[in-house]
C-alpha cells in the first residue's frame, strides 16, 4: 500500500470511528439529596434514580445566508456572556451559543473588579451566567428566553421542534432542567460582614 492509499484509509477510519463517538451520546440526569441537578455522560451511583436520554451534540448546518445574517446581527446587537470558570450553567449557555454559531464575548467576573462592577451595573447583582444580547439581559439558562432574545436581535436560530418530537433541536446538546423551566443563575454576591 502506498502513502496516498494509507492516508486515504486513515481518513476513512477516522471518519468512521470519530463520528460513532459523537452521534448518539447518552446523557444522564439526576437530582441529589440537596436538590442539585447533575448532567453527565456517565451513569450516577447505583442507588440514584436518573433519567437517560440520547443526544446529538453536532448542530445541523445553518442556511447559506446565515453567516451574513449573524455578522449583521452581531454588529447591531453584540452578545456578551458573564461567567466564572467553575459554573455548569455558564457552560450550558456557552454551549448553546457555540452550537448556534453565535459570536460572543465571554467575560470572567471571578477576579476582575471592573467586570464585576460592569455586571452589577447591568443587573443590580453579581449572578452568573448573565447573557447580554444587545440591550436585553438574561440571567441563568433558558433555551426559550435565549432563543427569543436572539431572534429579536436578528440572529438566525433553529425552529423549535414540534410538540412530542423526539428529535433534538440544533444547539441542544444538554437540555433545560425541564422543558421551558430555566436553570437559575449562581449568585456571587458576598454577604456583608456584620462585624464591621
Amino acid at each position: 500500500m502506498n502513502t496516498k492509499e494509507s492516508r486515504a484509509l486513515f481518513a476513512v477510519l477516522v471518519l468512521l470511528f470519530g463520528t460513532s463517538v459523537v452521534y448518539g451520546a447518552t446523557l444522564y440526569k439526576w437530582v441529589d439529596e440537596n436538590g442539585n441537578v447533575t448532567y453527565q455522560d456517565t451513569p450516577p451511583p447505583d442507588d440514584v434514580q436518573y433519567e437517560e436520554s440520547t443526544v446529538d451534540p453536532v448542530p445541523e448546518p445553518l442556511p447559506e445566508d446565515a453567516g451574513r445574517q449573524i455578522e449583521e446581527a452581531a454588529l447591531e446587537n453584540p452578545v456578551s456572556l458573564y461567567t466564572v470558570p467553575t459554573c455548569d450553567t455558564c457552560d450550558l449557555v456557552r454551549l448553546f451559543l457555540e452550537n448556534n454559531a453565535i459570536p460572543f464575548a465571554e467575560k470572567d467576573v471571578r477576579n476582575n473588579l471592573e467586570t464585576q462592577a460592569e455586571l452589577e451595573k447591568l443587573t443590580g447583582t453579581l449572578t452568573v451566567p448573565t447573557l447580554v444580547i444587545g440591550e436585553r439581559v438574561i440571567d441563568g439558562y433558558s433555551r426559550r428566553a435565549i432563543r427569543a432574545a436572539l431572534n429579536d436581535a436578528g440572529f438566525p436560530t433553529d425552529v423549535p421542534r414540534e410538540a412530542g418530537s423526539e428529535q433534538g433541536e440544533v444547539g441542544e446538546a444538554i437540555p433545560d432542567a425541564a422543558e421551558g423551566e430555566p436553570i437559575e443563575p449562581l449568585d456571587l454576591t458576598l454577604p456583608e460582614d456584620e462585624g464591621s
